[in-house]
């Protein structure tokens, strides 16, 4: 997937913001500016199937981790898809929980298990 924004750009494996570009591990699926930092959402296919995937990552402007966002289950097959929005931070888990991140810490705030019908 690829993106284009004034303030951020990635395609693939690389990561730019304003004009400091960066690889990452994972191919990007979507990333979100919150605040200072981009948060960066890797595309949960691609990570390993025999262990949890750690697939939000948050970035400063220069390209430092700043943290791997908690996950709400210990499951092997856990991963987060898609953002739900930025203020506050939330996120939709594979596991089907509503996921509510400390945008400063990765740290889980709430996890809403939603029951499908």
């Amino acid at each position: 997937m690829t993106a284009h924004d004034e303030r951020f750009f990635f395609a693939g494996n690389s990561v730019r913001v304003g004009s400091r570009k960066w690889s990452v591990d994972y191919p990007v699926r979507d990333a979100r500016l919150v605040g200072d930092n981009l948060v960066v959402l890797y595309d949960y296919t691609a990570g390993p199937r025999h262990r949890q995937f750690q697939n939000v990552q948050a970035f400063d402007r220069f390209g430092g981790l700043l943290w791997t966002a908690e996950h709400p289950t210990a499951e092997a097959v856990d991963a987060y898809i898609e953002f739900v929005d930025v203020s506050p931070l939330i996120l939709w888990n594979f596991a089907c929980y509503r996921c509510t991140l400390d945008p400063r810490t990765g740290k889980l705030l709430r996890a809403q298990f939603i029951q499908s019908n």
